[in-house]
């Protein structure tokens, strides 16, 4: 997996759930974030990270290698997070009933721009490739079966803060300091 500014995480369909054939993300893997209610002020959340960072040292683990630093992280960073599912959700049932009806083979189909960005379909007319945006920017894709979940400014911004509160809590209790 590849990160930098403009790519964050690439996740496999997340099982049964299909709307216009297409398999939807997981929304409950640690990469693909939705927007969510927050568990706790930032206050709250400001001090179960310094926790957390804490437990991880004492038992010599570092971010990723915690299961609780990713439930965490993910809860945190999804306050800021588009509502990806229902973005993603809405632009899909509009194509549910439209991709029959489509010249299939024109490469980008205008009416599928105009609902939910460039969209590919394959001769069987099945969703090859897909974007979808919020405030005019793309937050999310499908292709190739798979989905590349896109940050947000604000998304990066709360990583960011995120990062920056656990590593300094991180380091300053696995040196002991």
């Amino acid at each position: 997996m590849r990160i930098d500014d403009r790519y964050y995480g690439f996740d496999q369909p997340g099982g049964n759930v299909k709307i216009a054939n297409v398999a939807l993300p997981r929304f409950d893997s640690f990469y693909f974030n939705t927007k969510t209610a927050p568990a706790m002020s930032d206050e709250k959340y400001r001090e179960t990270i310094v926790a957390q960072a804490q437990k991880d040292a004492a038992a010599g683990k570092f971010q990723t290698e915690s299961h609780e630093y990713k439930k965490l992280m993910k809860s945190y960073v999804s306050v800021a997070s588009p509502d990806r599912k229902a973005i993603i959700a809405n632009g899909l049932n509009q194509l549910s009933g439209v991709s029959n009806t489509l010249d299939l083979n024109r490469r980008k189909p205008n009416l599928i721009d105009i609902l939910s960005g460039n969209m590919e379909f394959t001769e069987k007319g099945r969703l090859s490739y897909a974007e979808f945006k919020a405030d005019g920017k793309i937050i999310a894709k499908y292709a190739n079966g798979g989905w590349t979940l896109y940050p947000t400014d604000a998304e990066n911004a709360r990583t960011s803060e995120f990062l920056r509160i656990y590593n300094d809590a991180w380091r300053s209790a696995y040196h002991g300091k």
